[in-house]
């Protein structure tokens, strides 16, 4: 059975990594049918909600709000199977592969509709068209900067007016207060969301053919049926749970993994084939394509780029790191076990690492990340939002409300005047 993916609502990953050519479909008219995702929902229910759970209801849907995402184009349509176990957990099957694309828990919804629906204005509807929810949430995270940071400006030039600490008293000075230092962290937080959306492709990285030259010319479908038919021979992959093609240099191979983590690479007639520590540096020389390598060296522990971030996404250790003497730099980091591109460094992501990772994850430094000292400092930046946004929302019902209740004074006088 194929490995599920948990994700929230939006489907995004940090990395934005290029897709591998070894994911597309085998057999795009492969079509499952509503007997075979129960059966491959029964089989999965231990393994999903940890117990025996049985089926409370099925459905065939095109998306909802948890499969709103591009992720699951290829996958739809989609059989929802919702489960009787105390987590009422959700599970997706996909309609064109059979395999368990995405699974939810009750609890996981309620959180979402609160935090990353909202956060993202990830209403099904309006994300169900992505060129106008990109523009949406550009535009008014440019909008959420322009006036934080006028909040700003026009917090420092109160000062002009005295010596004090804040010339407000009240409600007014601790907003006064809260914004001038809080409300820098703030602007960072929209101005690095707005960077997330990567507006007009001023992030926009060159290269991204790389996993195809590593692939090599293209094999034919027979190639693939054989290979599988052999796999399927092979009484050492019980308890596999995916399998993912990964041909290199015109020859076809395949990665395996299994529940706790193990991976291992197969060849094309299903037997283990680890990578061979002098292969490395012919698949660096495949991804430089001509040109000139600076460095390439087995990296044991973090750097900057490639490290365990706080959002969790792919990380490895140890992993082969190649360094290009291009304008840019480019690095490529590769898995040692199997040859695996994953990622590419070049001028366009060193920006979106800084700019978004950095300023918005507060993911700095590696003592940043130490938990729970990221938990307790991010804990601390939101409770100063909460304060600058709710001193603000009250300041402003507060003046609404006067302002009613003079323009309804006012109303009265006029009114009084015409009568007499």
């Amino acid at each position: 059975m194929a490995e599920a993916r948990t994700t929230g609502p939006n489907g995004k990953g940090q990395e934005q990594e290029e897709q591998d050519p070894g994911d597309a479909r085998l057999d795009e008219e492969l079509e499952i049918d509503a007997a075979e995702a129960r059966a491959t929902a029964r089989e999965a229910a231990p393994r999903i909600t940890g117990l025996n759970s049985r089926l409370a209801a099925s459905e065939l849907i095109d998306r909802d709000q948890w499969t709103v995402a591009e992720d699951y184009e290829s996958d739809r349509p989609l059989y929802r199977f919702s489960f009787d176990d105390p987590r009422h957990t959700q599970a997706y099957i996909s309609g064109s592969s059979g395999e368990v694309v995405l699974w939810t828990t009750g609890a996981q919804r309620f959180w979402n509709w609160l935090g990353a629906v909202p956060h993202w204005l990830y209403f099904t509807q309006l994300r169900s068209n992505g060129p106008l929810w990109s523009k949406i949430v550009i535009w008014t995270s440019i909008a959420g900067g322009f006036l934080t940071a006028l909040g700003l400006y026009l917090a420092v030039m109160q000062f002009r007016r005295g010596a004090r600490l804040s010339p407000y008293r009240g409600w007014t000075m601790w907003h006064h207060l809260i914004g001038l230092i809080f409300g820098v962290f703030a602007l960072a937080w929209v101005v690095s969301g707005t960077i997330s959306m990567n507006p007009w492709g001023f992030l926009e990285g060159s290269g991204g053919n790389e996993r195809a030259l590593l692939a090599g010319e293209p094999l034919s479908w027979s190639a693939y049926r054989d290979s599988l038919s052999a796999l399927t021979r092979n009484p050492s992959l019980a308890g596999m749970v995916s399998l993912t093609s990964a041909p290199q240099a015109g020859k076809l191979f395949w990665l395996a993994r299994w529940p706790d983590g193990k991976i291992l690479r197969l060849d094309g007639n299903g037997q283990t084939a680890p990578l061979q520590a002098a292969e490395l540096p012919r698949l660096a020389g495949i991804v430089a394509a001509g040109r000139p390598i600076e460095s390439a060296e087995l990296m044991n522990s973090e750097d900057s780029y490639h490290y365990s971030g706080v959002t969790g996404g792919r990380f490895t250790l140890p992993v082969y790191r190649v360094t290009l003497s291009d304008a840019a730099h480019t690095r490529y980091y590769f898995d040692p076990r199997t040859g695996a591109l994953m990622g590419r460094i070049d001028s366009a992501r060193r920006g979106y690492r800084w700019l978004f990772d950095g300023l918005h994850h507060m993911d700095f430094f590696a003592w940043m990340r130490l938990r729970p000292l990221w938990d307790m400092l991010v804990l601390l930046l939101m409770l100063g939002g909460i304060g600058v946004t709710g001193t603000g929302c009250y300041l402003a019902i507060a003046r609404i409300r006067r302002d009613l209740r003079s323009a309804a004074a006012a109303l009265s006088l006029r009114v009084r005047d015409v009568s007499e």
